[in-house]
């Protein structure tokens, strides 16, 4: 089990759905003259984008690659699509079409959405490596939501691969004070970085906030139960110098 942000993304993908559906193809009422090709066209263009949401979820690759590109064909401008596009050829490693493919979202992303648009390429900046630049749009994404723990732990992360704990560590300690977000997650990945510097006794607190928190969050029992055989192996082997 890794100590980087787990939970994060399923709910930045969440709430950027939001985003995303609330501009893909919302519900319309056509005047009365509206050509029947056009209502037509934009019916199967929305079911064709649930199709693609559903892939995505699957975690269907080749599906949803199919059905953006003939979202894309049809309309190549269509922001959301263009993200998901993007997203995806990240995780293909294709990393010169999925830039691209920014690039374009970038010229037609309306204001309201920077923030997620920053951190879908801090996203393809973490796929490549290059977790310095992750870093810096994810920090950028939050200066423009700092109510958000989201991108602060999404930084930490970003931190935490590079191997600059401390970095980690600070972004992680500013996370759980932000009011929106997965604050769970926040106390949960800042024990992490804590438990990698071997900062136990801190972790230990840390972990029992996330606990207060979400009492089911996934991997929490398994990490306290690790945390604590550590902390008794430590008192066992201090004892045992003394004698």
């Amino acid at each position: 089990m890794g100590l980087g942000c787990r939970l994060t993304e399923t709910a930045y993908n969440s709430r950027f759905e939001g985003v995303l559906s609330g501009g893909a193809y919302p519900r319309c009422h056509f005047p009365l003259d509206t050509p029947s090709h056009l209502r037509e066209r934009h019916g199967g263009m929305k079911a064709t984008y649930e199709q693609l949401k559903e892939a995505t979820e699957a975690g269907h690759l080749a599906t949803a690659r199919c059905l953006c590109e003939a979202i894309l064909r049809q309309e190549p401008g269509h922001g959301p699509t263009l993200i998901r596009y993007a997203d995806l050829l990240g995780d293909l490693a294709l990393y010169d079409q999925a830039a691209a493919a920014l690039a374009r979202a970038e010229q037609v992303m309306p204001p309201q959405w920077q923030q997620f648009f920053l951190a879908q390429r801090g996203h393809y900046h973490r796929k490549r490596g290059d977790y310095p630049a992750a870093e810096r749009e994810y920090l950028a994404a939050h200066a423009l939501a700092p109510e958000d723990a989201g991108y602060l732990i999404y930084a930490a992360a970003a931190a935490f691969r590079a191997g600059d704990l401390p970095r980690a560590e600070e972004h992680a300690r500013k996370a759980t004070l932000c009011e929106e977000g997965s604050r769970a997650e926040a106390f949960f990945n800042l024990a992490g970085y804590l438990l990698a510097q071997q900062h136990y006794v801190e972790a230990h607190v840390f972990y029992n906030r996330a606990r207060e928190i979400d009492p089911t969050y996934p991997g929490l029992s398994e990490r306290l139960a690790d945390l604590e055989s550590a902390l008794e192996l430590e008192d066992s082997q201090e004892g045992s110098r003394e004698e």
